[in-house]
């Protein structure tokens, strides 16, 4: 009988442990500067630890969202043709949406 009691607690908490997610979501828009979507934009992420990087494209809207983050200290950029941005640096916790707007600015990168 005890055998089965801990049997059931185990599978108990194996389950809760699987419903628990570690990674965040980091989602947003692009905008220029009138403050209007730029659909098409090409965000960057870039993991401060590792270098590693995703990029989505902004959908119709001006929007992305990029799915299963591990947490940690990040660089987000966006590029589209003669615009530039100035990255912004975020910082994700466990189980965290961080909502990001990236203002695009008139000018090619080059011209920084």
């Amino acid at each position: 009988m005890k055998l089965n009691l801990t049997i059931a607690i185990i599978l108990a908490c194996m389950t809760a442990i699987q419903g628990q997610t570690i990674r965040g979501v980091i989602e947003g828009a692009v905008l220029d500067p009138a403050m209007k979507p730029i659909p098409g934009a090409q965000v960057t992420l870039t993991s401060e630890e590792t270098g590693a990087t995703r990029t989505v494209p902004a959908n119709a809207q001006g929007e992305f969202t990029i799915p299963v983050v591990p947490p940690g200290v990040y660089k987000i950029a966006a590029e589209r043709e003669g615009l530039r941005n100035i990255p912004q640096k975020l910082t994700l916790q466990v189980d965290q949406e961080i909502h990001v707007e990236i203002h695009m600015l008139s000018g090619s990168p080059e011209t920084v």
